[in-house]
């Protein structure tokens, strides 16, 4: 198959120049049988020139089928498929990988979402136990803190001599107690987003003496 198909680049070659020797003869016999009618070719360079044509395509499509079956070509077709078939698989490969790693991160980041709330609520356990601490801090000027789940917020009971204080004396005994819950509640932060920092500064029968504003700031009722 390989000696055929030289054969045949050979006879294509040969047919190339052969048509176009023959066309530029057949062309200038043209003209000058134009100028004289009387003038005849020695050959037909008609039927030359169509049947080289004939050859040069008959040899070119007989070149391009036996090339194409050539041990050579065989091997490069196969070498061009695996290649095709590695770059394939390659492909799927760097796919599934692509996958996985979006996958892991996606767990990471649920992971760490869990891990997260994990510790908004330990932190929110240790501020409920750091509450409690209050009274004992304070030698008892504040007799109880406590979170309040009923109300959703914080509330701190001072000691009833508190209020026997001028208004003045009062605000900053109760000032000093919304200030230690602050910084109780931001030492254990974050905690969970429900759980905000609203502080009812109260006596012992309930009845409201500070609290935390809608800006966040003390308020005094007294005022």
């Amino acid at each position: 198959m390989e000696g055929l198909s030289e054969l045949l680049s050979v006879v294509f070659f040969a047919s190339l120049v052969i048509f176009i020797i023959a066309f530029l003869v057949l062309s200038l016999a043209m003209q000058r049988q134009k100028r004289n009618p009387e003038y005849k070719s020695k050959h037909n360079w008609k039927h030359i020139t169509l049947y080289s044509l004939l050859t040069l395509i008959a040899s070119l499509v007989l070149f391009s089928f036996t090339s194409s079956h050539t041990p050579e070509a065989k091997k490069e077709a196969a070498e061009s498929s695996s290649e095709s078939v590695k770059k394939a698989s390659i492909k799927k490969v760097d796919k599934k990988k692509a996958a996985a790693k979006k996958s892991s991160a996606k767990a990471q980041k649920q992971e760490l979402k869990k891990e997260r709330a994990k510790n908004e609520k330990i932190n929110f356990k240790e501020y409920k136990q750091d509450l409690t601490k209050f009274p004992s801090e304070t030698h008892n000027a504040i007799t109880k803190a406590y979170w309040s789940s009923n109300l959703g917020q914080t509330v701190v009971v001072l000691n009833d001599k508190a209020l026997e204080a001028n208004p003045a004396q009062l605000k900053m005994i109760a000032h000093s107690a919304w200030k230690s819950t602050e910084s109780v509640y931001n030492a254990n932060s974050p905690m969970p987003s429900d759980v905000n920092y609203i502080v009812d500064v109260e006596d012992s029968t309930g009845n409201q003496i500070a609290t935390t504003s809608a800006f966040g700031s003390f308020k005094f009722e007294g005022e």
